[in-house]
C-alpha cells in the first residue's frame, strides 16, 4: 500500500475533533498552526476557552489553556528528537504574543500521539533522568525537567471500552473486520453536517489503508444483500411468526398482570368485608352482654352510636 497518498494527519485531526465533540463548545482546534515566521507548525493546537473546565475525554484530562499535539502515522519514527522538538514548538508558542510572559508555561500542556508504544524515545527519557508512568491504559505521563506538562498517548493501548477514543484507534493499518463494521456504523449513526464531514475524512483513510478489509466488508454486504433478496418470501414468514409469537407472549403477559390486578382487588374487598363483619359481630356480642347486665338503653346508644333503637330491640327479643 502506497501510504503517500494517505493523508493521516488530516485524519488525525478530525479523529481528535470527534474524540471531544462533547465539549467542543468550549475547545478552539487549530491545524497546522505556525510557530515562526518560516515554515514551522504544530500538527494540531486546542485552545481551551474556559480553563478549569474538566474535559469527558481521557486524553484531555490534563489539558489547560493551551494544548500543542503532535501526531506520528504508523510508520513514522517517533524518537527523542521528536521530544524536544514538541518542547521547543511549546516554547516557541509562548512566545508568539509578542508581550513577555503572555502565556505562561503551566498554560501549557503537550501531547505526543502514535500507534504504537515508542519503546526506545522512552527508554531514553528514562536514561536521561525523566520519569514516564503509565496513569492510564494507553495515557503515558511525563515528568522531570520538562517545563510543561507532557504525555504520550499510544493508541492501540488506550481502552477497548473507550468510544470517545475509537476513531483516534481506528488511523492504523490492521483494523479487524468487527472493529471496521463498527467504524462504519458509528459513520452512519452520526446526523450532523460537521461531524460527518469530519467521520468522512477518518473513514476515506482508514478504508484506504484497510483496502483488504473494507473489500471484504462490501462482499459481505452484498452477500448479505444478496440472500435477503433471494429468500425475502421465506424472511417474510419467519418474521411474521415471529410478531405473532411476540405478540402473543406479550397478550399473555398483560393478561397475567391483569389478572393478578384483579385477584388483588377481590381479596383486598373480601378481607374489608371480612374484618367490618368481625368487627360488627364484636359490637353484637359487648351489646348483647350490657343488656344481660341491665345496662339502659340511652347508655348503650351513646356508646354505640352507629346502633339505634329499633337494633337494640331486636339484639333484646334474641336473648
Amino acid at each position: 500500500m502506497d501510504d503517500t497518498k494517505a493523508q493521516w494527519h488530516p485524519a488525525f485531526c478530525a479523529a481528535m475533533e470527534l474524540g471531544f465533540k462533547d465539549n467542543r463548545d468550549i475547545l478552539e482546534f487549530i491545524r497546522e498552526q505556525n510557530v515562526s515566521q518560516k515554515p514551522l507548525s504544530l500538527d494540531l493546537l486546542v485552545i481551551k476557552k474556559i480553563a478549569d473546565f474538566e474535559l469527558t475525554n481521557s486524553i484531555g484530562k490534563i489539558f489547560r489553556r493551551y494544548n500543542i499535539i503532535e501526531y506520528k502515522s504508523p510508520d513514522a519514527s517517533m524518537n527523542i528528537d521528536t521530544f524536544y522538538k514538541t518542547i521547543a514548538y511549546g516554547c516557541l508558542y509562548k512566545t508568539l504574543s509578542g508581550t513577555v510572559n503572555h502565556i505562561h508555561a503551566d498554560e501549557i500542556t503537550l501531547t505526543l500521539i502514535r500507534e504504537r508504544y515508542p519503546r526506545e524515545m522512552i527508554h531514553t527519557l528514562h536514561c536521561e533522568g525523566y520519569l514516564v508512568s503509565e496513569c492510564d491504559s494507553g495515557i503515558y505521563s511525563v515528568t522531570g525537567k520538562t517545563p510543561f506538562v507532557t504525555q504520550i498517548i499510544v493508541t492501540n493501548r488506550l481502552k477497548a471500552s473507550d468510544k470517545q477514543n475509537r476513531w483516534l484507534k481506528s488511523l492504523k493499518r490492521n483494523l479487524t473486520q468487527t472493529e471496521l463494521t463498527t467504524l462504519i456504523a458509528d459513520a452512519g449513526a452520526i446526523n450532523n453536517d460537521s461531524e460527518q464531514a469530519l467521520a468522512d475524512s477518518v473513514m476515506s483513510v482508514v478504508m484506504h489503508v484497510n483496502e483488504k478489509q473494507t473489500q471484504q466488508w462490501k462482499e459481505t454486504m452484498t452477500m448479505i444483500a444478496s440472500v435477503t433478496k433471494l429468500f425475502e418470501p421465506e424472511l417474510k414468514i419467519i418474521a411474521a411468526g415471529m410478531a405473532q409469537d411476540m405478540a402473543q407472549d406479550m397478550a399473555k403477559d398483560m393478561a397475567q398482570h391483569i389478572a393478578q390486578d384483579i385477584a388483588k382487588d377481590i381479596a383486598q374487598h373480601m378481607a374489608q368485608d371480612i374484618a367490618q363483619d368481625m368487627a360488627q359481630a364484636e359490637t353484637e356480642q359487648s351489646i348483647i352482654r350490657l343488656l344481660q347486665n341491665k345496662v339502659d338503653d340511652r347508655i348503650i346508644l351513646n356508646s354505640f352510636p352507629k346502633y339505634t333503637q329499633q337494633q337494640i330491640n331486636k339484639l333484646k327479643e334474641a336473648l
